[in-house]
């Protein structure tokens, strides 16, 4: 019925007429609607997924801390001995990345850092700050300060904290103590507390946990299995008989190094280092490397071929000194970041350059200067051979040497020139 119908019953029948009709039409239109059913909703909202290739395309890379050792943003248990050092070992790596130094040759990124140390007293930690490099500005949160204790609700206290800070490292010192009253074994009383840690993780913080380990197996952590489960990256502190060894050494006596890295469980990368602990200075350094010399020599040739060290180049030449490819292309992958960085160039070829935070490291602690490795120059100058490196003959006051000039031509720090040279295909 259109607009004039309507007039026209108004005019003959009167408005009350034009109404009737209208719900009439009204009621039709709802019983057609109740035939058809109401429309069904969505069982499940498809917004709240992401897609794999928006993560891939997302800038979502994975960064370090302390290259291949701490990942940032991580949920990181690193075990050790009760009284074996973790703690000083931990204030080393705090005192490296606030900042931003080379951590016993290994990058670091810039952070604030925290250490909530439950257990230890103003006396011990200001020995230990007097000894190591940059802790004085590292933020620390002793017991004598009531830090809150994780399974207690002022431990949101620490969610304010990693907000304030950005992106902090908190190391807590150690686990147990800050979950008073737990039963370490239990899976029960700890999910919880490891739920927390992984909110704190997610609000951007990278945690280390300080933990211990079981009488008479340093190689093992103690506690419930969710520990294990909900933790990113695990690290082991224990004695070895050497450089390169990993099985545990039962006579204290007889262990003068230890091994620092991954044990059974990482979401990222593999990886070990060894150290030793300078009593004399208080703090650990680098333990001498059993391959040490061979990397010395690769060092040499990724000096000499520099702007074209390329992996082939490498191990070809590092025939010719009897060294065999295999182990060339070894050491290669596992000194990569510490002795060396490489880079991928035109189709997929690895060019390698010297690392100059390697060559020149930085103090570990201050004080009397720890044990520091020699340059590869000066290894094989004792040795008789002939360097092809530019040694610097000043050192500044830091007790860094001024290095800068011993960085190949064409290779500045994480820039590789690559102008006018041949490409090659890895396999």
């Amino acid at each position: 019925m259109n607009q004039t119908d309507f007039n026209d019953m108004a005019r003959v029948s009167g408005i009350a007429a034009v109404k009737k009709v209208i719900e009439a039409v009204a009621i039709v239109d709802s019983e057609s609607a109740d035939q058809e059913g109401p429309k069904p909703k969505p069982l499940f909202d498809l917004s709240r997924l992401t897609l794999g290739s928006d993560i891939a395309s997302g800038d979502y890379q994975i960064n370090y801390l302390v290259d291949k050792l701490i990942p940032e943003q991580a949920v990181i248990l690193f075990y050790a001995k009760g009284g074996s050092g973790k703690s000083t070992l931990a204030t080393q790596i705090a005192g490296a990345v606030i900042a931003g130094q080379p951590f016993m040759g290994l990058a670091t990124i810039k952070r604030p850092v925290v250490i909530i140390d439950y257990e230890n007293s103003y006396r011990i930690l200001k020995k230990r700050i007097q000894v190591v490099a940059g802790s004085e500005q590292v933020y620390f949160w002793p017991g004598a300060k009531n830090p809150p204790q994780l399974n207690q609700k002022e431990w949101a206290d620490m969610k304010a904290l990693v907000q304030t800070l950005g992106h902090p490292l908190i190391i807590i010192d150690t686990l147990y103590s800050s979950t008073s009253g737990l039963d370490i074994l239990s899976n029960k009383d700890y999910a919880p507390v490891m739920s927390k840690i992984i909110e704190l993780r997610n609000l951007g913080a990278t945690i280390v946990l300080l933990h211990h380990t079981p009488k008479g197996d340093a190689t093992q952590y103690i506690g419930a299995s969710t520990i294990y489960n909900q933790s990113d990256h695990i690290l082991a502190m224990y004695p070895v008989k050497s450089p390169g060894a990993e099985a545990e050494v039962t006579d204290e006596d007889e262990a003068k190094t230890y091994r620092l890295g991954t044990k059974d469980k990482t979401r990222f990368e593999p990886f070990s280092m060894f150290i030793e602990f300078d009593v004399e200075a208080g703090a650990f350094a680098l333990a001498r490397d059993p391959e040490r010399d061979t990397i010395d020599r690769i060092a040499l040739i990724i000096d000499r071929l520099t702007p074209n060290a390329t992996q082939t180049a490498i191990v070809s030449a590092a025939k010719e000194q009897y060294l065999p490819e295999k182990k060339t292309r070894r050491l290669l992958n596992n000194h990569e970041g510490r002795e060396w960085t490489m880079s991928q160039g035109i189709k997929n070829a690895k060019i390698y350059c010297l690392n100059p935070a390697w060559q020149f490291g930085s103090p570990i602690y201050e004080g009397k200067t720890a044990k520091q490795e020699a340059s590869p120059a000066e290894r094989f100058a004792k040795q008789g051979q002939t360097a092809l490196f530019n040694e610097p003959e000043t050192h500044t006051g830091s007790g860094l040497g001024s290095l800068a000039s011993s960085v190949s031509p064409g290779c500045q720090p994480g820039i590789c020139d690559l102008t006018g040279m041949d490409f090659e295909v890895v396999e």
